[in-house]
């Protein structure tokens, strides 16, 4: 007896059909043995057998050996700072929050006289700082970092600020750009400046 194409399609749509409903199970089964395989959430940080990151406290020793140049090509060494506070601001001519927080930096700086040392570093070339520099005659000291101390980079992102006490440790970083002429920064670096006398 031959088959008729109505018997054909049913036979041949049931055997889609369990082939689907088959493929079905298979992937529900599949998909639950993955989610019993997975991690447990860890029900605290201090359980869950990680380290802590590596958080920089409020006392790091400050490294003195950057490698820096004046935009002229003239060294500059960071020891000649030892034993008074530094002020050191990371940036860039090309970021704007940099040079919004410039202006404010300059007016910081003109509450002390070599009390503090400012200095402002940038990865730049020289010519870009140069230029710069005689077109805003800025007056705090610009140099570029020819190259970072072992173990440390140049921040991310910028601009960053690093205040240094008269013992050569970070007491204060900050990244963005903020009113550093403001009275309460003024004050905190005269506690530097007298803990250096």
């Amino acid at each position: 007896m031959r088959p008729t194409t109505r018997s054909f399609l049913l036979g041949a749509g049931a055997g889609c059909l369990l082939t689907v409903l088959a493929g079905g199970l298979i992937a529900v089964g599949i998909g639950f043995w993955a989610v019993t395989q997975m991690a447990e959430w860890p029900e605290g940080g201090s359980e869950s057998g990680l380290p802590a990151p590596p958080v920089p406290t409020l006392s790091d020793p400050f490294d003195y050996s950057w490698h820096l140049h004046s935009p002229d090509g003239v060294r500059v060494r960071l020891t000649e700072f030892r034993g008074k506070p530094l002020v050191v601001n990371f940036w860039a001519t090309w970021c704007r929050p940099c040079i919004l927080e410039l202006p404010e930096l300059e007016r910081l700086a003109e509450n002390f006289d070599d009390e503090i040392a400012f200095m402002l570093l940038s990865e730049e070339p020289a010519a870009t700082l140069k230029k710069f520099v005689e077109k805003t005659e800025l007056t705090l000291p610009v140099v570029r970092v020819a190259s970072s101390p072992e173990g440390t980079s140049f921040p991310s992102p910028i601009p960053t600020t690093w205040i240094v006490d008269s013992a050569g440790n970070i007491v204060f970083r900050h990244t963005g750009a903020a009113d550093w002429s403001d009275s309460a920064v003024v004050e905190y670096l005269r506690t530097l400046t007298e803990g250096s006398r």
